[in-house]
Formats: structure tokens, C-alpha cells, sequence
């Protein structure tokens, strides 16, 4: 599946060309600003690597401080919303405010 169909399929009809973030990292360049990436290596909606990853890849480069937590799971299911997962989410936002 491609990336612009699976962020189709998860989203409607939000246009990538003004939704994406991958379409914005040329303004990321010399600034901070953080980014926390949720992902799970069994979502078939939107792809872990071909999503999140490459937006990791893309905010680390552009100098960004990136952290990313793998859940296990299909799209927004159970296994993104736990108290570790919780306590990883609070760490980062108390880390960057």
C-alpha cells in the first residue's frame, strides 16, 4: 500500500498537500522543535516505517529532538493507550515545555 493511500484510508479526505508534516520539514531546518512519534509495527492502516519512521528520519535531520514508541496493535486499538505508553507521552511533553 502506498503512503498517500494509507494516510487516505486513515484520515478521508484531509488533502496530503496541506495535511502532511513530511510537506513541511524544509521549514523544520534550524529550529527545535520536538517530535514524538507513536507506532505500531502492526497497524496495516498506516504504516509504521513508510509514516512514522520517515517522519522520525525527516524531523532528526532537520535537527529535531525525536522520540519514538513502538505499541503493538492495529490502528487505535488498546495497544497505544497504556500507562507506559502514558508515562513515555508525559515524560517527553515535561522534557520539552
Amino acid at each position: 500500500m502506498s503512503r498517500g493511500k494509507s494516510i487516505t484510508d486513515a484520515y478521508g479526505s484531509a488533502a496530503l498537500k496541506t495535511s502532511d508534516p513530511v510537506n513541511h520539514f524544509q521549514h523544520f531546518i534550524g529550529r527545535r522543535t520536538p517530535l514524538m512519534v507513536v507506532v505500531s509495527p502492526q497497524d496495516t492502516v498506516v504504516s509504521s516505517v513508510k509514516n512514522g519512521g520517515r517522519l522520525a528520519h525527516l524531523a532528526r535531520a532537520a535537527g529535531a529532538s525525536v522520540k519514538v514508541v513502538q505499541v503493538s496493535g492495529q490502528h487505535l486499538t488498546h495497544g497505544d493507550v497504556n500507562a507506559e505508553v502514558g508515562r513515555q507521552i508525559g515524560a517527553f511533553f515535561l522534557r520539552h515545555r
